[in-house]
């Protein structure tokens, strides 16, 4: 369990795994990052020009779910956001990826504002083609919403309803592709958060995450020495 925000600035590899997150989670740059199988609460996920894979998480009682800015582009799947301001909110060209042909993809739910909010040239991609199966329902209305020269693609997934009204979906300088709407949730096997689970933080290999060198790592963060505290946090490889 982590109690402290966790920032990673410039890495690549990095994969956080198995934990339970109330500071929330921030990655500027990088690539090849990963966070998975996590319980992140209170705050969120902000990404700065960075393009994480993002799986198997629980991501509740935030501001923002995920918050992708500048150029951010992420892989989404797998994940339930729920009962936030904001399920995803996209800034200055980020484009998120949550398209899949399989079941498994996200669920955004009981948001109480847009389940996904995009903005200045952001164009997220929750379904195109034969892709999507998203289940996107009971967020606040809109639903979805695209704002100042953004595109969202957002074919085949599910609205809480097989013919979802106009009023879900708000553009302005934008435009909504939300065809072939599903007849039913795809997404009710959804995997989430494991409580019971072994909590880690992996980079490249797989570690343990000691307490001691989270504190640690959890200092060199707060005096901006990001590379040092990663490094605290890679001390007890097994």
């Amino acid at each position: 369990m982590l109690n402290n925000q966790i920032s990673l600035t410039s890495s690549s590899n990095i994969s956080l795994s198995n934990f339970r997150a109330f500071g929330g989670i921030q990655m500027y740059g990088g690539s090849g990052n990963s966070i998975q199988n996590c319980n992140i609460e209170n705050n969120g996920i902000y990404l700065y020009n960075s393009s994480p894979t993002i799986t198997g998480n629980t991501i509740q009682y935030c501001g923002d779910g995920v918050y992708a800015d500048y150029y951010s582009s992420p892989k989404m799947t797998n994940n339930l956001l729920q009962n936030n301001s904001y399920g995803i909110r996209c800034n200055s060209g980020s484009s998120p990826n949550l398209s899949s042909q399989f079941q498994n993809s996200n669920v955004i739910r009981s948001n109480s504002n847009d389940g996904v909010y995009a903005i200045y040239g952001s164009n997220p991609n929750l379904g195109s083609g034969s892709n999507g199966r998203n289940s996107i329902y009971s967020n606040g209305t809109p639903a979805i919403s695209d704002v100042y020269s953004s595109y969202i693609t957002a074919a085949n997934n599910w609205w809480g309803t097989a013919t979802p009204p106009p009023s879900m979906f708000y553009t302005f300088y934008g435009s909504i592709d939300h065809s072939g709407e599903l007849t039913s949730n795809p997404n009710y096997s959804i995997k989430t958060f494991d409580e019971n689970s072994t909590a880690g933080i992996q980079a490249n290999l797989s570690y343990k995450a000691i307490s001691d060198e989270i504190n640690e790592a959890l200092d060199k963060q707060k005096d901006k020495k990001y590379d040092e505290a990663i490094s605290s946090l890679v001390k007890s490889q097994t």
